[in-house]
């Protein structure tokens, strides 16, 4: 038997007392806090005092999935995202203040939700970073400048590293540390995401040597393009040439949602007079 991110709250009670023998009484516990796979890979230290279970086993349920960010394929038809309010809401987390009997399961599960549908910017983007750690964290404002000065130490962390960190910090609020936990591990992913797009095209801008507009050869090696938004041209920016000819971006990024409603990008071709384009 295994635990999986669409695991019911059942199979996790019956995963933990068939591998670690938990007592009747954490079941319990675990079953009123409506504990599912989702939510047991979110607990945190915290968590597992309060409910009772080890933190030697801890470690074994923290083999299960490490991927914090993991999403189930219909989570946007979950009620908990549905309660999700716009952006520009006074504040985000009435859900949690004004309901002081959300389960456990359910709260970690809101939180985790809301930051997937607001992601935050590029690291590199620093008056954007601070505005959303902001909006998103109940941190005085000299805290979350150091968190902004200091992203790069919070982004290499290992889990004990990212503890004495927020000590350091005076981050003592186990729920503004979680907070920064998933804003950290989401900003680690869309700079991997965005460095592997950057290295995919120029490996495909390597292979292109030459294409023929209307019967010409030209070098792109010769072009003097500047890259804006990562990668490719704008789709508007269109150089024009001496004569009749004309050099479109051939690539565009975009962002879509997958199969796992995550939000990633993608590489397309952004307008229909590529078509006319010819690789040589």
């Amino acid at each position: 038997m295994s635990i999986t991110i669409d695991s019911t709250i059942e199979q996790v009670n019956n995963y933990l007392k068939e591998k670690l023998n938990i007592n009747e009484e954490i079941l319990k516990k675990i079953k009123e806090e409506r504990i599912d796979g989702e939510a047991l890979i979110l607990l945190r230290k915290c968590d597992f005092k309060n409910l009772g279970i080890k933190l030697k086993d801890r470690n074994i349920i923290k083999n299960i999935e490490k991927n914090l960010l993991k999403m189930k394929i219909d989570v946007e038809k979950d009620d908990l995202y549905g309660k999700i309010p716009n952006l520009d809401s006074a504040n985000i987390w009435d859900f949690l203040e004004s309901n002081n009997m959300i389960k456990l399961g359910d709260k970690l599960k809101y939180i985790k939700y809301v930051f997937i549908k607001y992601q935050p910017p590029l690291q590199d983007k620093k008056d954007e970073l601070y505005k959303y750690f902001q909006k998103f964290l109940k941190l005085e404002e000299n805290i979350i400048e150091q968190i902004v000065e200091n992203l790069k130490d919070f982004l290499s962390y290992q889990e004990q590293d990212f503890e004495e960190q927020c000590q350091e910090l005076n981050i003592l609020e186990e729920d503004e540390q979680y907070k920064l936990k998933l804003i950290i591990e989401l900003i680690k992913s869309n700079n991997k995401t965005a460095d592997e797009l950057l290295s995919e095209t120029t490996n495909i801008n390597k292979k292109i040597k030459k294409i023929k507009i209307n019967g010409k050869n030209l070098n792109l090696n010769n072009l003097n393009i500047k890259l804006k938004k990562l990668i490719g041209l704008n789709v508007n920016d269109i150089i024009s040439l001496k004569g009749d000819y004309n050099l479109y971006s051939m690539i565009e990024i975009y962002d879509y949602g997958t199969s796992q409603n995550e939000i990633t990008r993608g590489l397309r071709n952004p307008i229909s007079e590529f078509q006319k384009l010819k690789i040589m």
